[in-house]
Order: structure tokens, then C-alpha cells, then sequence
């Protein structure tokens, strides 16, 4: 197993350690988003997550403080940007 998987396999069990649905919660949401090489812990990149179409994304982990200018993804922010107004075209 590589290294990247590994990391991200260890930290998906810490969170389903915890007792109720925040563990499940945050253990999905890494496993969908989370790249240990990319910039920022778990939970920046999941508070960055442009997936409003997922049922947890008004659920997923987030910063307490808007995530710092040097941890945002200019690319994540731009697809964001082109989901939110696709579903705002299917919805009306």
C-alpha cells in the first residue's frame, strides 16, 4: 500500500473511532476529498468542498475561521464557483 493511501486510511480510522455520526460524517468526507500532499490538513481541504450536491455538505467538518487565503485551492475555488451555478440552473 502507498504512502498516500496509507495516510489517508489512518486518519479515516481515527475519526470512525469516534462514537456517533461525526466520525462517520468526517470519515466520508475525507474519504472523498482529502489528498495528504495537497495544502492544508483534512479539515481545511473538506471546509474548502464545492460539492453542494452532497446530503453532508451542510453536515461536513468546518474551520471555526475562514480558511487562510494560502490554504485555498484557486482551482477548487473555480469549479466551485462553475458547480453552484449549474445546480442553480437545474433547480429553477
Amino acid at each position: 500500500m502507498n504512502n498516500v493511501v496509507k495516510r489517508i486510511n489512518e486518519v479515516m480510522a481515527r475519526q470512525l473511532a469516534k462514537p456517533g455520526l461525526r466520525g462517520a460524517i468526517n470519515a466520508k468526507c475525507i474519504d472523498c476529498i482529502y489528498d495528504p500532499l495537497a495544502k492544508g490538513s483534512w479539515v481545511d481541504q473538506v471546509d474548502q468542498c464545492t460539492s453542494a450536491g452532497c446530503p453532508l455538505h451542510n453536515y461536513r467538518p468546518q474551520r471555526k475561521e475562514p480558511t487562510p487565503d494560502h490554504l485555498k485551492d484557486p482551482a477548487k475555488v473555480a469549479l466551485g464557483k462553475r458547480l453552484a451555478a449549474m445546480n442553480k440552473e437545474i433547480t429553477e
